[in-house]
């Protein structure tokens, strides 16, 4: 055999489970084949030289890096935290909404002065319960995968309850039988947008855990952004012998005669042998490198897998004077649907009629909470950079590079910044440039299903993800993990562990 594993695809869950890898073991042949030139996936880097901006692909928050954070831990034993310089923002992010501007410090007391304006006697008493329900079930949550590693050992009475009675209802259901205040409910839900999910479809035992993450447990940005992570993990990864072979593609897949195992992968210059594939993406594209007698032999329903997690739509704007100085004055600010409720209502009726571009267009565009990212906070020397991601889907979307198409992004840059300038008045005359990518844009760069960047919605649903297609093809990405890079690089080093 040529390797012992080949790796197609760098992305981070890959990076993580292979450092892991050949840390434990250094005699490990490994392989990784990337068909850009850098490595991380969405955890990358873009230059912009004409506008002296560099561009990150995703937001690069890092979750779980207080001092007990799964995160923080995990990347000290990696040696990542003496080498990177990270930001440890004071508040987790701020809403702007139509009656001011709300900051989610990290501090309890902080966070509950902050949202009084918001709630009356019966509202206070449902914040108390929310987070005690973050601390307890949200915490058992958030430590499965040391519960898997035999690290931690649960409330089984709490657990037990905890999948029974919450894990299958929505966060949009729960919130609304908390609070009266639908302002306060859509403040509350934000974190969903963290795993590309809206509060009406995201499950509320799993964003009890998100909630756990971010708040309880502290929030980081590496200053490099999100290549720096990536680069780390390649440098580290060679020194202990893995192999990189970038701008390579692998373009055929081939079975053995009975299906059980993958006897050797082809890209567009060489073919290749190992006994361990992995493959950092979806189980559709992994499929689609196989012939139909082949597919045959896996036996994946595709019609039995999740419901996969929403798109993104990012506008990247380079500004002429410090985000800081036009009101952006924190690392994250939230700009909050001005109705929530009509909103759902609005996304119910898209997700029924998926290529009506109107109604997906107001749907997600005009009425749902977006993000924004003062990357100039993080990376003063990256340029005067600040990012908007909107979760969108990419159904209503035409084909690339036709008129159509070039019509439509300009729609989304249009609007997306008339609802900046309304919160952000000041940012209206120092817009330099604007580019903007949709989810066909990400789905041609990762080859992800849908362009979705945070796989498969965690619905509470009942679904079985296989991790495995066949004896020796194993799928290592957010996709069997969940989104978000706690998530992905905690998967790739448990996956490391139980390594025969």
């Amino acid at each position: 055999m040529d390797y012992d594993i080949i790796c197609t695809g760098s992305g981070i869950t890959v990076l993580s489970y292979v450092l892991s890898l050949l840390k434990k073991d250094p005699t490990k042949r490994v392989l990784i084949i990337e068909k850009h030139r850098l490595v991380g996936g969405y955890s990358t880097c873009f230059t912009r030289p004409n506008q002296d901006s560099i561009l990150d692909v995703s937001l690069h928050k890092l979750t779980g890096m207080g001092k007990n954070g799964n995160l923080r831990k995990l990347l000290e034993s990696y040696g990542m935290l003496s080498e990177l310089q990270m930001v440890y923002p004071d508040v987790m992010f701020m809403a702007s909404t139509e009656k001011g501007k709300i900051h989610f410090h990290h501090d309890m007391s902080s966070l509950i002065e902050a949202l009084k304006n918001y709630c009356d006697e019966d509202n206070m008493l449902a914040l108390d319960d929310f987070f005690s329900d973050v601390m307890t079930y949200g915490y058992d949550s958030y430590m499965q995968h040391e519960i898997l590693m035999g690290n931690y050992e649960p409330d089984f009475k709490r657990l037990r309850f905890a999948h029974k009675n919450l894990k299958g209802i929505t966060v949009y259901d729960k919130l609304k039988e908390k609070f009266k205040n639908s302002l306060l409910r859509e403040m509350i839900a934000v974190p969903c947008i963290y795993v590309g999910a809206f509060p009406e479809q995201a499950s509320y035992l799993y964003f009890l855990h998100v909630w756990y993450a971010s708040f309880f447990n502290r929030t980081a940005y590496p200053t490099s952004g999100s290549q720096g992570i990536s680069d780390f993990f390649r440098k580290e990864i060679e020194k202990l012998g893995g192999t990189f072979k970038l701008r390579e593609t692998v373009e055929k897949i081939h079975l053995s005669s009975d299906g059980t195992r993958c006897e050797k992968i082809e890209t567009h210059k060489a073919t290749y042998t190992a006994n361990k594939f992995v493959f950092n993406t979806s189980h559709e594209y992994v499929l689609s490198l196989m012939n139909q007698r082949e597919r045959e032999c896996i036996h994946l329903e595709q019609d039995q897998l999740p419901e996969i997690a929403n798109s993104t739509t990012t506008l990247y704007i380079i500004l002429n004077e410090a985000p800081e100085k036009l009101g952006l004055t924190v690392e994250e600010m939230i700009i909050l649907s001005p109705d929530c409720d009509m909103a759902k209502s609005y996304r119910d009726r898209a997700r029924a009629n998926p290529q009506d571009a109107a109604l997906n267009e107001k749907a997600y565009w005009e009425l749902s909470t977006i993000e924004v990212t003062n990357y100039h906070l993080l990376a003063p020397n990256h340029g005067k950079v600040i990012v908007i991601n909107v979760l969108d889907r990419i159904e209503h979307w035409p084909e690339r590079k036709t008129q159509p198409y070039k019509e439509k992004k300009l729609r989304v840059q249009s609007l997306i910044l008339k609802r900046l300038i309304d919160h952000f008045p000041r940012v209206r005359d120092a817009i330099k440039y604007v580019e903007v990518a949709s989810p066909k844009t990400y789905k041609r760069y990762t080859n992800n299903t849908n362009g979705s960047g945070f796989g498969y919605l965690v619905s509470g649903k009942s679904a079985r993800i296989p991790l495995k297609l066949c004896d020796n093809i194993q799928i290592m990405s957010q996709w069997v993990s969940g989104g978000g890079y706690e998530a992905t690089i905690a998967f790739g080093h448990m996956s490391s562990q139980m390594e025969e």
